[in-house]
């Protein structure tokens, strides 16, 4: 059994490649999102499926095909930090009873209080600290991406800033990566390319706008201050290069 799994971070365009997704497949796609456990138990039961923010075990999934959306980490703490201080997600007003790996290192480094949540800390910090906050609490998600290989067959990567405004020609590309070239798998390839186009807006962002704001590459030139590109260096020197970006 070809097992086909779609793998993307928060804040890159994983509610958009998840409706796009649903219109074509309905409950023959599901998204785990960050459960691994339940992904690796329940994934046969599903013709595709998707997670979020953390590498596969190739060894488990047998005979698969993997697309992967990435973006530029530190694009990645721009948003991240600036969505997540909004409070849109539940989460993020949550003060944890029994804090996730996360949270506690955010609280080691003294930018969380153990008694508010992180989207009321996110709006105490300065942008500094935030975006510093935000690096801390992606470290399991950037530790993960040195980790992926690199030029293996079964795994297709495209990158945010190429995606945007070519977004039906990418799902097309995605599904003739997943092998649905014809028949009905390419009747599946031609209603991914058309909802692709659906969720584009006429301006130029993508039409669901609450989770989307200024989608440009390249925003953390603006807010990476000598002490937030040092503080990010010192944690994931080098993975910029690693995914293909311009380190400088």
């Amino acid at each position: 059994m070809l097992t086909l799994v779609h793998c993307g971070y928060h804040k890159c365009l994983t509610v958009f490649s998840a409706r796009c997704f649903t219109d074509v497949l309905g409950d023959r796609f599901h998204n785990f999102e960050g459960d691994d456990a339940g992904f690796y138990s329940r994934h046969p039961r599903y013709e595709l499926s998707a997670v979020t923010d953390f590498k596969l075990n190739l060894s488990r999934l047998g005979d698969c095909r993997i697309s992967r959306f990435i973006r530029d980490p530190r694009d990645m703490v721009v948003s991240g930090y600036l969505y997540h201080r909004k409070g849109v997600e539940a989460w993020t007003n949550e003060v944890f009873t029994t804090p996730p790996l996360w949270r506690l290192l955010v609280e080691s480094a003294g930018l969380v209080l153990p008694t508010e949540s992180y989207s009321s800390a996110l709006r105490r910090l300065d942008e500094e600290d935030g975006l510093i906050a935000e690096m801390l609490f992606r470290k399991r998600t950037f530790q993960d991406m040195f980790r992926w290989p690199e030029n293996d067959p079964r795994i297709r990567v495209w990158k945010y800033e190429d995606i945007l405004g070519h977004e039906a020609e990418t799902m097309d590309a995605v599904g003739e990566h997943y092998g649905w070239i014809d028949g009905e798998g390419l009747e599946r390839r031609a209603l991914l390319k058309q909802r692709a186009d659906f969720w584009r807006a006429g301006d130029g962002r993508l039409s669901w706008d609450n989770h989307v704001r200024n989608p440009q590459a390249g925003q953390w030139r603006d807010l990476f201050t000598p002490k937030v590109r040092s503080a990010f260096e010192a944690l994931y020197r080098g993975l910029p290069q690693r995914l293909g970006y311009d380190p400088s």
